[in-house]
């Protein structure tokens, strides 16, 4: 019995002419026959008939019944629709051309699945909230082809952004793109440091930086200095520069300040070198 794995995506456009306008770096083709094939092949290097993928909106923009009813049959593996606006017709209604298909659940506006003990909520459009984001779960999302950034545990996984490679990804891959830490880690540091931790959401940063944002607490909690320092958030603002969000405390003298500003700045560079270097 095969194994079956997830796989992630969004806005193939298959059959759509004017994306070749639209993205004409990541879609280079010569017609849309050509992008079709590609798109195709890249999935089909990935999946297999018994995997499921999960495409996230705007699966195919074509006139032709029976060429998408082909494209949908060249793809392995059991397809669901997150309908995207290009799935609609002019009615809201989810295109006939692709409600016929034979897809593994009916075309649905959004949709929560479980994935490596996670929890995620899949969305053509980028939300700013969504179910448990406030709980440790992810959001995967369409439409913007790479142009709206990663935020927190959430991200656009069409098949434009460069990091997906015209391809699906699978959710472990995306995690690990993502700025985030784990809740159950999360916890410990409350239950370790209390109320000096600030809430989930403000830890805007890869979790492969969890061990050394443990030491960091660590580190000041030994030194006295922990109360003295209110943490506000961690934010990666870009690959291999990581800040600390702080406001130091109003009654500390001007030379404990300066020294307590000082270990902090030493840590942001040892987080940034990690992170640049893992």
């Amino acid at each position: 019995m095969s194994f079956t794995r997830k796989f992630y995506s969004a806005d193939l456009h298959l059959g759509h002419h004017g994306i070749l306008k639209h993205c004409p770096v990541t879609r280079p083709f010569d017609s849309v026959e050509e992008m079709d094939a590609a798109i195709v092949r890249r999935i089909n290097d990935r999946v297999s008939a018994s995997d499921i993928l999960y495409i996230v909106g705007d699966f195919a923009i074509s006139s032709d019944p029976e060429y998408v009813r082909h494209l949908f049959h060249q793809i392995r593996s059991r397809k669901v629709l997150i309908v995207g606006n290009h799935d609609l017709d002019r009615k809201g209604r989810v295109r006939k051309i692709l409600v016929d298909l034979p897809w593994d659940q009916p075309p649905t506006a959004a949709l929560e699945t479980h994935d490596d003990s996670c929890r995620i909520y899949l969305h053509h459009y980028g939300c700013r909230t969504w179910p448990a984001a406030h709980h440790g779960s992810y959001h995967l999302f369409g439409h913007s082809h790479g142009n709206l950034p990663p935020l927190g545990r959430s991200r656009d996984v069409g098949i434009d952004c460069p990091d997906m490679h015209f391809a699906p990804a699978t959710f472990r891959e995306l995690k690990e793109s993502l700025v985030s830490v784990e809740p159950s880690w999360h916890q410990s540091m409350v239950t370790a440091f209390g109320a000096t931790v600030p809430p989930l959401e403000s830890f805007r940063c890869r979790h492969v930086l969890q061990p050394m944002l443990w030491s960091m607490y660590a580190d000041l909690d030994a030194r006295g200095l922990l109360q003295s320092v209110r943490i506000i958030g961690i934010e990666t603002r870009d690959r291999g520069w990581v800040t600390v969000v702080r406001q130091l405390d109003a009654s500390l003298s001007d030379t404990d300040k300066r020294t307590l500003d000082e270990l902090l700045v030493d840590w942001e560079m040892d987080l940034s070198e990690a992170d640049r270097h893992d």
